[in-house]
């Protein structure tokens, strides 16, 4: 199931002075899957320590999504792509956007923070990708007075500890 904590599938969610914490989806967005025809708005709340097993430690975000004063912290994603042991770092763990991860929607974030977060693979804070090419939607991103810091991916060969924009 997307959504470990909260699923918004086709309607307006609003968090308000909320915390969402200590979440485990069963494949994307430890915390909250948006869809394409959600939308959700996040305000003075905190999102941290959620954990997917495939992408968005804390978000999956397909549809339109406002953050503002709110921090996301502290959230993972990530699974080893083969059964061989690896013990530090290494080119077989899997999972984009250990805090956020943007398919082809919305992501507007104001007066907020993206830390210590942590991805297997790509965008260990923010993982974005364009979705026109799939028949999707393209992605738009607007970060102000934000602060993306020390967030990191796990794999030798990864991109953007904290933000990779269709990378």
């Amino acid at each position: 199931c997307d959504g470990g904590g909260l699923l918004n599938d086709n309607g307006l969610l609003t968090l308000n002075n909320s915390r969402v914490t200590a979440n485990i989806a069963s494949s994307d967005g430890g915390a909250l899957e948006n869809n394409d025809s959600g939308t959700t708005v996040i305000l003075n709340s905190t999102l941290d320590g959620n954990f997917a097993p495939d992408d968005g430690g804390a978000i999956q975000n397909q549809g339109a999504l406002l953050i503002a004063n709110s921090t996301i912290s502290r959230n993972s994603c990530f699974e080893e792509s083969s059964s061989d042991i690896v013990i530090s770092g290494g080119s077989d763990f899997q999972g984009d956007g250990g805090g956020i991860i943007v398919l082809g929607g919305t992501l507007v974030m104001v007066n907020s923070t993206v830390s210590n977060n942590e991805a297997g693979f790509q965008g260990g804070g923010i993982f974005v990708q364009d979705q026109s090419a799939a028949g999707g939607g393209p992605a738009f991103v607007a970060l102000f007075n934000t602060t993306i810091a020390q967030n990191t991916v796990l794999s030798i060969d990864g991109f953007g500890g904290g933000l990779c924009f269709d990378c």
